[in-house]
């Protein structure tokens, strides 16, 4: 995207202000993306992704695979929880700036909740 000098969104959006370098980055990035996904850079793409596989240590569960229990992981949290109130308190931020940043760490955390609970659902488009 760098080289590029933006994103493919907003390579989009460049060229339709008739900006004809965006129009050409466009095209070679929409190229090169369908080649990963199904032409001849696929095998290297999947090479490449399995670099980063879970599957052999047992999944995504970090405390499961080193062994730790519960209470320690949700003490840990806390112990960096702590911390931030810390900083916060340090550097005497606006008491509702401090909500909207917790608003917008816990948006993460939710999103995965939610998606978690919508995929555990049977869906069945009609």
């Amino acid at each position: 995207m760098v080289l590029a000098r933006g994103c493919a969104s907003r390579l989009l959006v460049l060229s339709a202000t008739g900006n004809l370098r965006a129009l050409l980055s466009g095209l070679v990035f929409a190229v090169v993306a369908q080649a990963s996904l199904r032409g001849i850079l696929k095998p290297g793409r999947e090479w490449v992704a399995g670099w980063w596989t879970t599957a052999d240590i047992g999944g995504n569960d970090l405390a499961a695979h080193l062994s730790l229990s519960s209470s320690f992981t949700i003490g840990f949290a806390l112990v960096w929880f702590a911390t931030g109130v810390f900083f916060v308190l340090r550097a005497k931020t606006p008491f509702w700036q401090a909500v909207a940043a917790c608003g917008a760490g816990l948006a993460i955390p939710l999103a995965w909740s939610f998606t978690s609970s919508m995929a555990s659902q049977a869906f069945d488009p009609v």
